[in-house]
């Protein structure tokens, strides 16, 4: 009797957290980043020395097509 009732009160509550989780997951926090595309190497570089301006596509597709990461250069917000 005394299994029954726990489960009868602990359903319930397990139930009540779960929700509450989801409901966290329901709102994610969203931010507009504008920017543009550079490969890693490039970006990281200009950004170590404090420039966030666009690079040169041509060394851009260069980078890529050897297999560099692209990443986005966020001028505003300075990151890379």
């Amino acid at each position: 009797m005394g299994n029954k009732l726990l489960v009868a009160f602990a359903a319930p509550s397990v139930a009540g957290y779960c929700l509450a989780g989801s409901s966290l997951l329901a709102r994610p926090n969203t931010e507009t980043l504008r920017g543009w595309l550079s490969d890693e190497q490039c970006a990281k570089g200009r950004a170590e020395s404090g420039k966030f301006t666009a690079t040169n596509p041509d060394c851009i597709h260069k980078c890529v097509g050897e297999g560099k990461k692209v990443v986005l250069v966020d001028p505003v917000g300075k990151r890379v």
